[in-house]
């Protein structure tokens, strides 16, 4: 066509190359079918999603790509890079990273840290003992003023010791309680569609289209971990998929981050705490007014207008600013846990919240 750019021969060709199209399409579509029509509920996601993406014309050049260890040696098995992948990612929060001097420091402090909870710990079993003996006393001094008269019950009242009782009320005092029906619901709302879930294959949607009858069995199954402490096995379990770095070379493991798909219903019991934390702390003040990130409302946004009312401020006045920014290398991955129950403690965080 192009050589006699006659009208004819592209009369010709584009109603062959329509016809072409359409014989595609309509192939694809019969082969779909036939798939499908194959699928039951003993079918591998992962092939029906392979399937999927193929259909669609994505196509993933993954199995190509080899590693490179350390020892400069090339790794292209699944197991022998799913190996090196999971070394890597350990070791970026391992405390080889520290300073000798931090690690000292830290060691030090843990075991502080250790002992004031042993302590505090046992401090509580023997107030809830203390508490309940006490108890047990003022029933008794009850039943033995509903027998002895009036008299008798006013003076047993003024005996009673009342130095155990807190009278006053932190703003800490909700934090602790069992979870309601419409935090769960709230959680289960804000929970994203589409969104890939972990080892134990639940999708957000199921959740969201869960009659109340469910959702009130699972907050039962939440506030008994709530109340013991104790969560399952499976909550600590999630699948770690390696995601390239934007212009980083695919064959380094440190090119990749890592995205940690946690199980939907630990996921969502995360949320419900971390509600609950958000609250506390914004009602009590107790995040810095310029923070913006991981706030409710608030967003890189912020920043920037502060930033530019300053610049202008400073031009009007012929003044000058100064902008220092810090980017901490791993950050998240190197937060010292210790430190950061330590801090909840001192601003009066505890019970069920820091045992979870």
């Amino acid at each position: 066509m192009n050589k006699t750019r006659l009208p004819e021969h592209c009369i010709d060709f584009r109603k062959k190359q329509a016809i072409a199209r359409r014989t595609i399409r309509e192939t694809a579509t019969q082969h779909w079918q036939e798939y499908c029509s194959t699928i039951t509920q003993n079918t591998n996601l992962n092939k029906v999603w392979k399937m999927a993406k193929k259909m669609k014309g994505t196509y993933s050049n993954s199995k190509g790509i080899h590693l490179t260890a350390d020892n400069k040696r090339n790794y292209s098995k699944p197991k022998e890079k799913a190996d090196i992948m999971a070394d890597h990612f350990s070791k970026v929060s391992s405390d080889e990273n520290y300073d000798k001097t931090f690690l000292e420091h830290k060691k030090v402090q843990e075991v502080a840290v250790a002992t004031s909870d042993t302590e505090r710990r046992l401090a509580d079993v023997l107030k809830t003992k203390n508490l309940t003996a006490r108890a047990v006393h003022q029933k008794r001094c009850v039943r033995a003023d509903s027998t002895t008269g009036d008299e008798n019950s006013a003076s047993a009242e003024s005996a009673r010791p009342q130095d155990y009782i807190n009278p006053t009320n932190t703003d800490f005092d909700h934090l602790n309680d069992n979870f309601t029906l419409t935090e769960l619901k709230q959680a289960i709302d804000s929970l994203k569609n589409n969104s890939s879930p972990g080892k134990d294959d639940i999708p957000y949607e199921f959740l969201k289209h869960t009659p109340n009858k469910v959702k009130k069995i699972l907050l039962i199954f939440y506030n008994t971990i709530w109340e013991t402490g104790i969560a399952p096995k499976e909550f600590s379990h999630s699948i770690a998929l390696p995601i390239l770095k934007k212009d980083k070379d695919p064959t380094l493991p440190n090119s990749y981050r890592p995205i940690c798909l946690t199980p939907t219903i630990s996921k969502l019991m995360e949320i419900l705490v971390n509600n609950r934390l958000k609250w506390a702390l914004e009602k009590n003040n107790l995040i810095n007014i310029d923070q913006s990130g991981f706030r409710e409302g608030h967003n890189t946004m912020d920043q920037i207008l502060k930033l530019q009312d300053e610049v202008l401020k400073q031009i009007l006045n012929k003044g000058h600013v100064v902008g220092v920014f810090i980017d901490f290398e791993k950050a998240y991955d190197m937060v010292w846990h210790h430190a950061m129950i330590h801090k909840a403690q001192q601003v009066g965080i505890g019970g069920k919240t820091l045992n979870y």
